[in-house]
């Protein structure tokens, strides 16, 4: 008879042996078929964590979300979304609503809806995650300014611009303070609301978040990043609808 102790070291044995024997297994399938051995892998490693540590085990539900996530940047959402939704209710019972998991599996599932156009099943879970995260991490904290940034994404999306530009406002103030204006993730939101900006035709404050977008991605990227090339696009459109052509040629003049 196996005493409690010997029962919890037999247990952290076979967790560790059925890891070893899916890394092996990785490998091989790897060498053998590349991207979709990957594939492979993650649904077999799947089951076999259903099969030994049962379907609300940790590993489990992380390797069904790792499974998701592969579909997901392949485009397969067909495949993703049940994977992401079972993952969601398992972590929301197992985990609870404010986890750190539970919230980046509901991101994910919304980041999918978003994706595919389905506007009225991401604002949901985008809303809740944004109000978990500031509740449990704080307003400042990246992942709560990410979610802020995917909420607003959303809106502007939708056509919601009033609802939209408070929140990058509030996001691109939050990541100055927090990340430095050079941060990818400041000048990223920076853009993001000059471009709002433009849709609705506000192109008096759209033109200096532009212009310091420009910069900051001048002195960080240097001038032939892509990322560079778009933000001066977007200077020489907004420039265009202005009819500031003068400007334009000193764009091109620095």
């Amino acid at each position: 008879m196996l005493s409690h102790y010997s029962k919890n070291v037999w247990k952290l044995i076979k967790e560790r042996l059925v890891m070893i024997i899916l890394i092996l297994s990785m490998k091989n399938l790897v060498m053998l078929y590349g991207v979709r051995g990957v594939t492979l892998f993650t649904d077999q490693g799947l089951e076999s964590y259903r099969k030994e540590l049962g379907s609300d085990h940790p590993k489990t539900l992380s390797a069904m979300d790792s499974l998701s996530a592969l579909y997901h940047s392949q485009g397969k959402y067909d495949l993703a979304e049940p994977l992401y939704i079972q993952c969601l209710e398992s972590r929301r019972r197992v985990l609870g609503n404010d986890h750190p998991d539970t919230l980046g599996t509901m991101n994910n599932l919304a980041d999918l809806y978003h994706k595919q156009g389905q506007y009225d099943l991401a604002l949901p879970l985008y809303q809740e995650c944004l109000e978990s995260y500031k509740r449990v991490l704080g307003n400042d904290h990246p992942d709560t300014l990410s979610a802020m940034n995917n909420l607003a994404l959303l809106y502007k999306a939708q056509g919601k611009y009033d609802l939209a530009e408070p929140l990058y406002k509030e996001c691109l103030e939050s990541r100055r303070r927090v990340l430095g204006n050079d941060h990818p993730d400041t000048i990223s939101t920076m853009n993001l609301l000059a471009l709002l900006y433009k849709t609705q035709g506000k192109y008096d404050p759209a033109e200096p978040l532009y212009i310091q977008c420009l910069e900051s991605r001048r002195r960080v990227l240097g001038n032939d990043h892509p990322d560079t090339l778009d933000t001066m696009n977007n200077l020489v459109d907004l420039y265009t609808a202005q009819e500031k052509y003068d400007f334009i040629e000193l764009l091109f003049d620095k």
